[in-house]
């Protein structure tokens, strides 16, 4: 009968990946690139924020005319500004369906609406209406200081630019590999819903930056930019993970059970880096190479672990693109196997496994050093330190970081009980420590329990060189 029901199922998914391609083939997407006025000027209040680091278009601003109490004013008003909720789409494995966050929603309107008053009309009900308020009023001051310090000055630069990459994409060539990549996803679009890419020029010595979140893709570049394969390699690199995203739910299970279903101790994190390492060796690779008869002989990612995991599943992404082939058990396993021989070694490197955390605590001050220290692709705070946090943070197939801050005796008491490969450690209550314990779903525990030191006086001094040297590490 097990047997039936695994026929079925193959036979059911062969089926549907066959309807994908002949979608595919009779609805090639086509990509056109726009200017999003009211965006730009989002963007560029962020970066001038006092949150910001350093940056070309802070210099600007703080050289300007426009530097006044007035408008310092109103960017400390945009730091404060409360409009990030979020609901999750339960039914989906934890981490691989991205839940609906209301800044997206924003910055999508933001970039629908070519006006203040059709923006706060259309994101009316998605933030309170005080927030709404507030922000629409930043960015519409904000709107002619944008326009006279960065788009005036470069607008003919930048909109030749436009014209030109319009011009490069009115071709077949990204729409082919769009449509090759989303075969191997195994992943649909909807023909009805338009997919925009919004472009803005950056300025100083800022490359090419991108981003991408529902059915938007943003890029920026320098106006001294050249290379469109480059350009359009960075832009798919960015869709491919909306791709990824957008899998139906039972692939979605199946990838869940088929890195489950592996004996390697490294699977969980080897699956956390998956989709950064899919749309890099996809984007970066397949498309670039694609696109411009070779290879890129650079980094095809500023970090180490995606970019060197990209590098070495390639080969047999390239094999499946050119086979036509979904994503399947066999891809899993050889991604596994390279993880295991080649960077298993990553799991006790605080840069890989902190960029996918979870964290219980009772103060979110506590939570800024690893915001700060530790750029994340997945990042879940949960408060405060109780039961039901604790209950709801093992559900979470990420590092798991809880913070004790204060009655420690209660608190490790819950901790203990909840997760039995800590059990029979001895805590002592009355001593600031830092413990790590590798749990039962194949990801790491950290508990941090403090007094009077900060939380990163602890983390410094328990993991030198940000690396796990052993389990267990009491102070």
């Amino acid at each position: 009968m097990l047997q039936k029901i695994r026929m079925k199922k193959t036979l059911f998914l062969a089926a549907f990946i066959f309807l994908i391609q002949t979608t595919f083939a009779q609805n090639a997407i086509k990509f056109k690139v726009n200017y999003a006025e009211l965006y730009a000027t989002y963007d560029f209040i962020e970066k001038i924020s006092d949150n910001y680091p350093e940056n070309a278009f802070k210099a600007e601003f703080l050289k300007s005319k426009y530097n006044t109490d007035e408008y310092k004013v109103l960017i400390r008003q945009f730091d404060t500004l409360k409009i990030d909720y979020m609901y999750h789409f339960e039914q989906y494995p934890p981490t691989l369906k991205s839940g609906l966050a209301s800044r997206s929603l924003i910055e999508k309107n933001l970039i629908d609406c070519e006006t203040v008053k059709a923006f706060k009309s259309k994101s009316f009900g998605v933030i309170p209406n005080e927030e709404l308020a507030r922000l629409s009023k930043i960015i519409e001051s904000f709107v002619p200081v944008y326009n006279e310090l960065i788009f005036k000055p470069n607008k003919e630069n930048f909109e030749n630019h436009l014209s030109s990459i319009n011009k490069a994409l009115a071709g077949d060539k990204v729409s082919e590999i769009y449509s090759e990549v989303m075969k191997f996803y195994g992943a649909s679009w909807d023909k009805d819903i338009s997919f925009n890419v919004i472009a803005y020029p950056t300025i100083g010595k800022s490359g090419i930056g991108a981003r991408a979140f529902l059915n938007i893709s943003v890029i920026r570049f320098p106006l001294n930019f050249k290379s469109y394969d480059m350009l359009f390699s960075v832009m798919l690199h960015e869709i491919f993970h909306i791709g990824y995203d957008s899998q139906p739910m039972e692939l979605k299970n199946d990838l869940k059970n088929w890195f489950s279903n592996t004996p390697s101790k490294n699977s969980q994190y080897a699956f956390l880096l998956l989709n950064e390492v899919l749309a890099t060796a996809l984007g970066n690779g397949y498309a670039y190479e694609q696109l411009n008869g070779k290879a890129d002989p650079e980094d095809w990612y500023y970090t180490r672990y995606v970019n060197l995991m990209a590098k070495e599943i390639y080969p047999v992404v390239r094999k499946y693109l050119s086979q036509g082939k979904t994503i399947d058990e066999d891809f899993i396993s050889a991604y596994v196997k390279i993880y295991d021989s080649r960077f298993s070694d990553w799991n006790n490197e605080l840069d890989t496994i902190l960029s996918y955390r979870a964290i219980l605590s009772d103060r979110t001050d506590d939570v800024r050093y690893f915001r700060r220290n530790y750029p994340y692709t997945f990042h879940k705070l949960i408060l405060p330190v109780s039961l039901n946090g604790l209950e709801e943070i093992k559900k979470q197939p990420l590092t798991k970081i809880i913070i004790i801050a204060d009655q420690h005796k209660e608190k490790l008491g819950l901790i203990k009980n909840n997760f039995k490969e800590v059990k029979d450690i001895k805590f002592d209550p009355k001593k600031e420590f830092v413990e790590v314990a590798d749990l039962a779903d194949k990801t790491k525990l950290i508990i941090i329990n403090k007094h009077t030191s900060s939380v990163e006086v602890l983390m410094e001094s328990a993991f030198k060189d940000r690396k796990i040297k052993s389990i267990n590490l009491n102070m």
